[in-house]
């Protein structure tokens, strides 16, 4: 489950924020991953029935940071464009160092607001990727 869940949702708020120390990748999360994830960003979407909690998550050996979110931050998500899974928008190599810098946008389209863009980049060696993964959602008939 991504991002995608969001949509048809009302939005309240977004907040960006850092993984607390203690607090630990559930098991069963699609970020939950081995050694060397270092990545602790986190963007929180406040809706009408809870939080919906994703980590900007780099595959290993890489990292992804949120740069931006841009827009408006309530209302009714009504549509959800980002590139296909893996997929940067641009793409910047230094091959002499073996670094690359991929660059991926997801935008929420929100009822009579505009769109909500959120940036967020991977810094790997070229091999590996970046994506937002949903780490909480409200559970039915309760609050997270």
């Amino acid at each position: 489950m991504g991002i995608e869940v969001l949509k048809g949702k009302m939005l309240l708020a977004v907040e960006t924020g850092l993984l607390g120390e203690n607090e630990k990748i559930p098991e069963d999360s699609p970020a939950y991953g081995g050694v060397g994830r270092q990545n602790r960003q986190t963007i929180t979407f406040r809706c009408d029935d809870g939080a919906y909690v994703f980590l900007a998550d780099g595959d290993c050996c890489s990292q992804t940071h949120i740069d931006s979110v841009e827009g408006p931050r309530a209302g009714r998500i009504v549509d959800i464009q980002q590139p296909e899974w893996g997929e940067p928008c641009r793409e910047v190599r230094d091959d002499e160092n073996m670094e690359c810098t991929r660059f991926y946008k997801t935008t929420l389209v929100i009822d009579g607001q505009g769109h909500l863009d959120i940036e967020y980049r991977n810094e790997s060696n070229g091999y590996y990727g970046g994506s937002l993964e949903l780490l909480s959602a409200p559970t039915p008939g309760g609050r997270r």
